[in-house]
């Protein structure tokens, strides 16, 4: 076949075939769907971001505030900073970072790093443990005197 007979003529187009082949450790009901992300009304989808690494004071006094500083890293040069926070559950204290991206947007694969401090008061007197919602940093304890 010529060389030009292969560039313009038309290629069937062949389905791929379907195995239905069910994942290991899994029933047909509990198939992990894909979760989609879907944007908000202001066009802009959020997501809860990895933290890297975070730096805590061992021990603080009661009523004063704790700044907690954290890192980590965006996939790629689209995504911002939304919001970062921290939550008491009981005797822990868990951190989060929200990051968000336009709905659409092309951006460099590149990595991308945040650095930002949360700060969280009125603790009362006792031991607390710091974790992080999304990452791989160990925890640490934090001691209200």
């Amino acid at each position: 076949m010529s060389f030009f007979r292969r560039l313009f003529s038309k290629k069937k187009k062949v389905e791929p075939k379907q195995t239905g082949q069910i994942p290991k450790g899994y029933s047909k009901k509990e198939i992990p769907k894909k979760k989609i992300q879907k944007p908000g009304k202001d066009g802009f989808i959020t997501k809860v971001m990895p933290i890297e690494k975070f730096t805590a004071p061992e021990v603080i006094q009661e009523g004063e505030i704790l700044k907690i500083a954290v890192s980590g890293h965006f996939s790629n040069a689209g995504w911002k900073l939304k919001e970062a926070y921290a939550k008491l559950h009981g005797d822990k204290i868990v951190l989060t970072v929200i990051g968000q991206i336009k709905e659409g947007i092309m951006a460099a694969q590149v990595l991308k790093r945040y650095d930002t401090v949360i700060e969280y008061g009125g603790l009362k007197k006792g031991i607390y443990q710091i974790l992080v919602e999304k990452g791989i940093t160990d925890q640490t304890q934090l001691a209200v005197e």
